[in-house]
């Protein structure tokens, strides 16, 4: 019988402390997802594109590098190399990218196989951008 008369204010007095200030944190920011994703918020722009513009700002040439060290490391690719010229024209401020060009090397001095792609980085008007 004492247990039984126990479990109610066993109970209740879980559900009351339970009631007290709970806080709640979480790392979903909009920051870390723009942060993440940066390289597909740059466009990549023809030579067409940037003539139908009617002003853009050139905010110079980026690159990105995949390199494969020796044989231990995975063979280098074209996408991680795009993918990182990408965030480096997004943390220049960028809207898009021209002129990418990316080129597959062997046996450079740092890396016994690279991928490298360059573009110009470009800055396009929001008023000016053709659409």
């Amino acid at each position: 019988m004492f247990k039984f008369s126990f479990l109610p204010l066993l109970l209740s007095s879980f559900f009351l402390c339970s009631c007290g200030s709970f806080s709640f944190s979480t790392n979903v920011d909009p920051d870390n997802f723009r942060q993440h994703f940066r390289s597909s918020l740059v466009d990549e722009y023809s030579s067409a594109d940037l003539a139908a513009m009617t002003s853009y700002e050139d905010l110079g040439l980026v690159e990105g590098l995949d390199c494969q060290v020796n044989d231990l490391y995975p063979t280098p690719k074209e996408g991680v190399a795009r993918k990182q010229m990408l965030e480096k024209a997004y943390d220049l401020g960028a809207t898009g990218v021209a002129s990418v060009k990316c080129v597959y090397l062997e046996a450079t001095e740092a890396c016994s196989a690279e991928y490298t792609c360059y573009a110009q980085a470009v800055k396009a008007d929001a008023s000016g951008s053709g659409e």
